[in-house]
């Protein structure tokens, strides 16, 4: 009798649960700590949708459970650099993965606060053993809210086609690691809006407009290469020279209508806004400027179509119930 090999996934679990359609069927008692550890294996071992890409392999369960296998990173002798790098790669994929997701729902079930974005990290990850489609290991946050969302009296019905455009965006922005990790750096600057950190959401997203201008700054020099006024010599010098900061490069982008008005005047409010969290002029903070959240996020939008050819929309409820 062969045995399959023992495969290595990690996970995560949203907020709140979902069933794929399938109408939520009450369970009594519902009390959430009645899954025992046998049914949960069991749910895990029966996925809903599994997806198997170049890149990743990604099974969806129903009670809102994510799991993930990249392909392998070989090498001779255990290097604890690559393992690291192979854990934190994994992380990125899961927080670009929920972002994906909870855009797909908004697009297609409209429905804003169901779901709230966290940060997913090496503390929240659920490291998952899989022997063919059987799971044999769990281990990570079982904490009540995961039972919990083992619960289906609470879940909400939704739709193949959610996981389809999900699986669709993630593919394709695969093909280059960076769009990933830009993607992660956004999920993580939408959770810290989430629960009102609001500079700091700002600052993360500063951080991401700031690689869009330089992609568009790069982009642009490009396109006047060989002309009478930039060689390729110039353009280097121009791409690398620091006295061309974010400010200069936003203004000549706009003079070349790389977008319009009312972005150009986004980039400014966020970016005076970021200046004034790095160095205060009074003891007065900005935690309550979610406008500039919202701004900043309006400019990521534009910047992914732009970038990405992706169209995603964030739902901007914060993450609590009155």
């Amino acid at each position: 009798m062969t045995t399959n090999k023992i495969e290595k996934w990690i996970g995560f679990y949203t907020t709140n649960s979902f069933l794929i359609n399938k109408e939520p069927k009450i369970i009594k008692p519902s009390s959430p700590l009645s899954w025992d550890i046998s049914r949960i294996f069991k749910l895990l071992s029966n996925a809903e949708i599994e997806y198997d890409c170049k890149f990743y392999n990604l099974r969806i369960f129903n009670g809102g459970i994510f799991a993930l296998k990249l392909e392998e990173i070989s090498f001779e002798k255990p290097d604890n650099d690559l393992i690291i790098r192979k854990i934190l790669k994994g992380i990125t994929y899961l927080n670009a993965i929920q972002l994906l997701f909870e855009s797909s729902f908004q697009k297609h079930k409209k429905l804003g606060g169901y779901f709230t974005t966290y940060e997913i990290n090496s503390q929240n990850t659920l490291k998952l053993d899989y022997e063919g489609n059987k799971l044999k290991g769990i281990s990570g946050p079982l904490r009540e809210e995961f039972y919990t969302n083992m619960r289906i009296e609470n879940s909400i019905n939704t739709n193949k086609i959610i996981f389809d455009d999900l699986n669709n965006d993630l593919e394709n922005i695969s093909k280059d690691y960076r769009n990933v990790e830009i993607l992660a750096e956004i999920s993580k600057s939408l959770s810290e809006y989430k629960i009102m950190n609001f500079s700091y959401s700002t600052l993360l997203s500063w951080i991401i407009i700031e690689k869009f201008l330089n992609i568009l700054w790069s982009d642009l020099l490009k396109s006047k290469q060989n002309t009478a006024i930039i060689n390729r010599t110039i353009r280097e010098d121009l791409e690398d020279n620091s006295d061309f900061t974010a400010y200069i490069k936003s203004n000549v982008l706009k003079l070349f209508n790389i977008y319009d008005t009312e972005i150009f005047n986004k980039i400014n409010r966020v970016r005076k806004e970021r200046n004034d969290i790095m160095h205060p002029k009074s003891k007065n903070n900005n935690d309550n400027n979610f406008k500039i959240c919202q701004d900043a996020f309006d400019i990521i939008t534009i910047f992914l179509g732009k970038n990405m050819s992706l169209d995603l929309k964030f739902d901007l409820s914060f993450g609590y119930q009155i």
